[in-house]
């Protein structure tokens, strides 16, 4: 038995430690696929310069292609998504995207990007549902039928594996890291410990005082977030001071480029024949 881990090359020490660990206490082949690093990083630099909130929709859409690219080839039916109501009941509207709106992910990078993309692989909403209901391939998430508490479920990584915590949601990823705490923060004036923190109050693992509390705090280390910033840059061949150009520019919508719309998806909803598969597919 083995564990599919996609590494998109900002894996934090930390996360490459913790699930080493992990594979290792449940004594499973750790199977590890590397992204072709000089296209990817140039799609991720392509998103930069076209100044949009969601740096992470190509690392979200990639790491789902190559999940379902898997499941069909071993004819695996279930994924088992780590997605809860309880530290995720509540989230921001607006400044985000659909991370399978492929048409303006290639949009992005023909107008930005400097290299081809077609070492990579991709997922569009459509050919999920298509997968979905001709391979029935489905996602589960166990963690909404238990009561799922985020410091009990650290501590039992930690006395099982010796886990150690990365800081933070999302911070277990040096992209999405800068993304959550300096992009969104900077770019778009949005503080995603807001959505963070009031979904643990709705579901009673703090109290409203201490969300505030934390609030207060400064949203990251200096220090350590320039590391992670040149860390960062450095990867995406992008200088400093054409960052800070970008930086002083109002950021941009997604929809400012081009989008699908989600045209035939709407279609294969509303067909009969869709409606005829989905039938025959359920238990």
């Amino acid at each position: 038995m083995g564990t599919l881990h996609i590494d998109d090359g900002f894996n934090t020490p930390v996360a490459t430690d913790n699930i080493q660990k992990l594979c290792s206490s449940l004594n499973i082949e750790l199977i590890t696929i590397r992204l072709d690093e000089e296209q990817y990083n140039d799609l991720i630099r392509s998103y930069v310069f076209a100044g949009v909130p969601n740096l992470a929709a190509p690392q979200d859409n990639i790491l789902l292609a190559s999940l379902y690219k898997y499941a069909k080839m071993y004819r695996i039916k279930y994924f088992l998504s780590g997605g809860n109501f309880a530290l995720e009941s509540i989230l921001q509207r607006g400044n985000t995207h659909s991370t399978l709106d492929l048409i303006n992910l290639k949009d992005i990078h023909k107008r930005f990007g400097e290299l081809q993309i077609n070492k990579l692989d991709f997922l569009t909403e459509n050919k999920r549902i298509i997968d979905r209901f001709v391979y029935g391939i489905k996602t589960a998430q166990p963690l909404n039928y238990i009561d799922y508490n985020r410091e009990i479920a650290i501590q039992d990584l930690k006395t099982f594996c010796d886990f150690n915590y990365y800081g933070g949601k999302h911070l277990e990823n040096a992209l999405t890291k800068f993304l959550q705490i300096y992009w969104l923060y900077h770019k778009f004036g949005v503080d995603k410990r807001k959505s963070h923190l009031s979904s643990l109050i709705i579901s009673g693992q703090m109290t409203r005082d201490e969300a505030l509390l934390e609030m207060k705090k400064p949203i990251y280390n200096t220090e350590e977030m320039e590391k992670d910033l040149l860390f960062v840059l450095n990867k995406l061949k992008i200088s400093k001071s054409d960052f800070d150009k970008i930086m002083d520019k109002k950021g941009c919508q997604h929809s400012e480029y081009r989008t699908s719309g989600n045209n035939f998806l709407n279609i294969m909803r509303k067909s009969s024949f869709f409606n005829k598969i989905k039938k025959r597919l359920q238990p």
